[in-house]
């Protein structure tokens, strides 16, 4: 009885929310600066976009910002002991409760602060560490740093946690992906943590973790999406002794810095979301338009005839360098429905003012969803000289290049907004007139990434 309470209980953790990347980036930002957080200590993923799906949960728990259905989940939960389950790692909470988590129990003291490693488990190229650590007098600040040691694998944190337990008692969580080839074998893993909630010291590990045994089936099926922008084609499935599994996707698209993603996995006809919640899809292999991307599952049935996905495409689209001389003038964007309609600029002591109506954006009448949109307009317009270069790369930081304008709504019902840009920021713009520089307007971001229908692929076996 208590295993199919369970059961009902980690079914429900994919039932949590998903958060969209693209519309959130700016709130978490902005959350983040506003509460003293220092991003490049906090987020492990370098870069928004397709990835940083886990980055924004994490990083929204560590704000307080948020809180997801699977913590009242696990408050119902009769294992105790579930140290995975603490911090809504579903895939941990799986492979957990299947019993084939490694028990790790090694303790090391420094600087009066005891630190024990709790458990682990190695999914593929996936690695996930629990511990706790007591005596930490006060803190200066709320994170911990670590790094791997010599010989150890190459390894990259995706995201990691903590949770208070009591005065100076804590249990924290980490997890990130092995660089390189699958191990098979016994995998080296020197983990050295060098400081916590402020407190140097050095808690020096050297552990040694078993990979999940893993076996693997190959699949045929592929589908076309949105058009032709996205074509699908199934390859196989790595199925670990864990309970979980990776759904090992083609995924070619025509354009390639469009975001695309699946957010939901169905088998067989079943209303069942088989999708591991709060996992970024594992990008295995990419080159140009075309990338294998492992998806996290449960375990899948043994007999699959067809899978059902929902997938999301959040299109990238920049317009056409439009000279401010030219202005006024409608820009309308190709592959969205947002429409621009630029009034005639004004530049007066290095500060530039452009008035535009924007349409087409999911533009609520709602005042404060208007001023949302005003904060989420900021970096979309970008202001630089007509002789500007884009090396592809670092464009934002040229001397004639400025993106940081101040946006914000003049009216409500008609959808007015003002922006306003200081050249005098950027040698390379603040002498210059309206007859040398030009606009660019970056969509991304700008418009809601709906959801498209559900597709069914079928699925020969093999």
């Amino acid at each position: 009885m208590k295993n199919e309470k369970f059961s009902q209980l980690v079914e429900q953790l994919s039932q949590a929310q998903t958060v969209n990347p693209k519309e959130t980036k700016t709130t978490i930002t902005q959350a983040l600066l506003k509460s003293g957080v220092r991003l490049k200590r906090r987020h492990h993923h370098v870069l928004w976009g397709f990835v940083t799906l886990a980055v924004a949960i994490c990083l929204l728990t560590l704000s307080g910002m948020y809180v997801t259905p699977v913590n009242h989940v696990m408050a119902q939960t009769p294992i105790i002991g579930n140290f995975f389950a603490k911090f809504d790692d579903d895939l941990g909470t799986i492979v957990e409760t299947n019993g084939k988590t490694q028990n790790l129990n090694q303790t090391r003291t420094s600087n009066g602060m005891k630190m024990t490693l709790k458990t682990a488990y190695v999914q593929g190229k996936t690695v996930a560490i629990t511990g706790t650590i007591s005596g930490v007098n006060g803190a200066w600040d709320d994170w911990f740093d670590f790094y791997i040691g010599r010989g150890g694998v190459k390894f990259s944190q995706s995201s990691a946690d903590l949770r208070k337990i009591s005065t100076g008692h804590y249990r924290f969580w980490l997890d990130g992906t092995i660089k390189g080839k699958i191990s098979k074998s016994t995998i080296k893993f020197p983990i050295v943590f060098t400081r916590f909630k402020g407190h140097a010291g050095r808690w020096a590990f050297n552990l040694r973790l078993a990979p999940s045994k893993v076996s693997t089936q190959k699949l045929t099926g592929n589908i076309t999406l949105a058009n032709g922008d996205v074509k699908l084609k199934l390859l196989g499935i790595d199925e670990y002794s864990g309970g979980t599994g990776l759904l090992k996707v083609q995924e070619t698209q025509r354009v390639s810095k469009d975001d695309f993603q699946l957010f939901k996995i169905f088998v067989n006809g079943s209303h069942k979301d088989y999708m591991l919640a709060n996992q970024d899809p594992m990008v295995l292999s990419k080159k140009g338009k075309q990338r294998i991307v492992g998806y996290r599952v449960k375990e899948l049935p043994k007999r699959i005839t067809k899978i059902t996905v929902e997938p999301t495409l959040s299109t990238w689209e920049v317009s056409a360098r439009t000279a401010l001389s030219s202005l006024p003038t409608t820009i309308k964007a190709k592959r969205t429905t947002e429409v621009f309609r630029f009034k005639k600029p004004t530049l007066r002591n290095g500060k530039l003012t452009l008035r535009y109506y924007l349409t087409g954006s999911g533009l609520s009448s709602d005042r404060e969803l208007m001023w949302d949109k005003g904060n989420q307009l900021n970096g979309a317009l970008a202001i630089m000289a007509k002789t500007y270069h884009d090396d592809g790369n670092a464009s934002v930081y040229g001397k004639d290049y400025l993106y940081e304008g101040r946006q914000k709504l003049i009216n409500g019902k008609t959808n007015e907004f003002e922006a306003t840009y200081n050249l005098t920021k950027k040698s390379g713009l603040k002498n210059l007139n309206l007859n040398q520089l030009q606009l660019q307007i970056d969509y991304d971001g700008l418009h809601s990434t709906p959801r498209m229908k559900e597709q069914t692929i079928s699925v020969k076996q093999n």
